[in-house]
């Protein structure tokens, strides 16, 4: 039987005792929605109960800006996602600690189009967060939001690895129950292809200087 966004199975038992299944379907929108099921006995009893789905508590959303002027032709660039997943961030003996995130797998090509091949990129970010991750997180979601870039030398240019972070304040985005959270990448940490090969972008609610007290709650893996 399908009802509004629920799909239950069986429909009817056949006496005694019989096991329901429910299934919902995925809410692709960010506000939560319910419906009511019904269930009734031969005997004459009955029974309503109401299925709660949360809509999208979060979406994070990651972009690139060339400080460049000096474009040399066409170039083609690649940036898209290619998986999702969730991940938890290990300890030194490899078990997971800490709260699960979505991870988000891309695919990015990023050309030197300059004269001079000496084209710089910085990352930009923005988060839309559901109010109800302050009554999950209540300290580190007083604490703001920031964004961790996050890239390294190419091979034979050594091993170095760079890191950029920058912190927001929410902003009202007219949608009920969500702030926004707008960053970029500071310009002074600036990467270019010729040299660094990105790494991750994360996005964490928290104080970057309170560590142990900030949560990671999404990330793009571009390894």
């Amino acid at each position: 039987m399908k009802k509004d966004f629920i799909t239950v199975s069986p429909d009817n038992g056949g006496g005694g005792t019989t096991q329901v299944n429910v299934v919902a379907d995925p809410n692709s929108t960010f506000q939560s929605r319910s419906t009511t099921l019904n269930f009734s006995a031969g005997g004459g009893g009955s029974r309503a109960t109401t299925v709660n789905q949360d809509g999208i508590p979060l979406m994070p959303v990651v972009g690139l800006t060339s400080l460049s002027d000096k474009w040399n032709g066409f170039v083609t660039l690649s940036f898209n996602a290619t998986g999702f997943s969730t991940t938890s961030a290990q300890n030194d003996n490899g078990y997971e600690e800490g709260v699960s995130y979505l991870s988000v797998k891309m695919n990015a090509q990023l050309p030197s189009v300059s004269e001079n091949s000496d084209t710089y990129w910085v990352t930009r970010g923005a988060l839309l967060l559901a109010d109800s991750f302050e009554d999950v997180w209540p300290e580190p979601w007083n604490n703001g939001v920031f964004m961790e870039t996050i890239y390294k030398d190419r091979p034979g240019a050594g091993t170095k690895i760079y890191y950029d972070i920058v912190q927001s304040d929410p902003e009202n985005v007219g949608i009920s129950g969500f702030t926004a959270h707008y960053l970029r990448m500071s310009d002074a940490k600036k990467f270019s292809p010729e040299y660094h090969v990105l790494q991750y972008v994360r996005f964490y609610l928290g104080d970057p200087q309170l560590q142990g007290e900030y949560v990671c709650v999404a990330e793009f893996d571009f390894t």
